[in-house]
């Protein structure tokens, strides 16, 4: 890495300038390693992007060597000693590996990539030049798009827009909440509104541990048709879907937002990490839906809830 040195860490802080650091959010660690893997930042050891930045101009220089199986094992070490969100299943590692060489030890750091990956942790793994070994670089990475190449380090920055986008997608773990409208306005629609509900679902993977779906519906009353992960899987949440009652008079967004808290709260699995998504239709009277909408925002300033609405009006 002796000619490229200074072009990597040009890349590793320009990967860094993409993050929004901060204890609360992303924080970032480094590892170097040649025959020896040294932890050079502990995780979140700096004052503030400045100065990781300082740190990372004096990262120690390349010498002779490579040991791929340290570095991995340095980064379980790294993640298994950070207990910032103990207990708190939401929390995912993500770890992204940059090499221009080759480990001769295939089974042992194969091994150990297996055992960070039932770790939880997310490698994203990139192969400068042709001296790599591309299964070796493939076989560590998560998912096989977090295999990343690129013929020289000069061309590094061409990757640095995919790197964040998968590190964000790594992390990127939910409940999701739909809250659909199911007033009388909304009856020659509403088919066509449950296709784009099953439409967003087909996005997302769905699982325990990444993302999970429930649904509320609401009239002059709301409902909790589907708790949160209460399916068997895809098709079955669809069937669910596809069941939902159809629409009568009537319309309450205060009823709708009130579920939506209470189901947040009375679930722990992520302790206060939701998103939720309210499709409506039409207005609704009186003071208690703005009430309600403030107390759910200081419920998402002080848990930390990640908030998306989708508001369809209908004319």
């Amino acid at each position: 890495m002796s000619g490229e040195y200074s072009t990597v860490l040009n890349f590793v802080k320009t990967i860094v300038s993409g993050f929004e650091l901060s204890h609360n959010r992303k924080r970032v660690g480094i590892i170097v390693f040649n025959n020896y893997a040294s932890v050079e930042v502990p995780i979140g050891d700096y004052v503030d992007a400045a100065d990781l930045n300082r740190k990372i101009d004096a990262l120690p220089r390349p010498t002779n060597g490579e040991t791929f199986y340290g570095a991995l094992v340095k980064i379980r070490s790294m993640f298994q000693a950070d207990h910032r969100f103990e207990g708190k299943p939401y929390k995912r590692f993500v770890a992204i590996f940059i090499t221009d060489g080759w480990d001769g030890a295939y089974t042992q750091v194969q091994s150990e990539a297996t055992a960070a990956h039932a770790d939880d942790i997310v490698i994203i793994s990139i192969g400068i030049g042709s001296y790599v070994n591309t299964a070796q670089i493939q076989g560590m990475a998560s998912k096989s798009n977090f295999a990343l190449f690129t013929s020289t380090a000069n061309d590094l920055d061409s990757l640095s827009d995919d790197v964040v986008k998968y590190t964000c997608e790594a992390e990127c773990l939910a409940d999701v909440v739909l809250a659909i409208d199911r007033s009388g306005s909304m009856s020659g629609e509403y088919s066509t509104v449950l296709n784009f509900v099953k439409t967003i679902v087909s996005g997302f993977e769905l699982s325990h541990n990444r993302k999970r779906v429930g649904i509320i519906v609401f009239n002059n009353y709301a409902s909790v048709e589907v708790p949160i992960g209460d399916y068997v899987d895809a098709a079955d949440l669809n069937r669910k879907i596809d069941a939902l009652p159809r629409p009568t008079n009537g319309e309450t967004f205060y009823g709708a937002l009130v579920k939506i808290r209470g189901m947040f709260q009375a679930d722990h699995r992520f302790e206060g990490k939701p998103n939720w998504i309210l499709r409506q239709h039409g207005t609704t009277p009186g003071n208690r839906f703005e009430v309600e909408v403030r107390s759910f925002h200081v419920d998402r300033k002080r848990h930390g809830f990640a908030v998306r609405r989708c508001r369809e009006i209908y004319m």
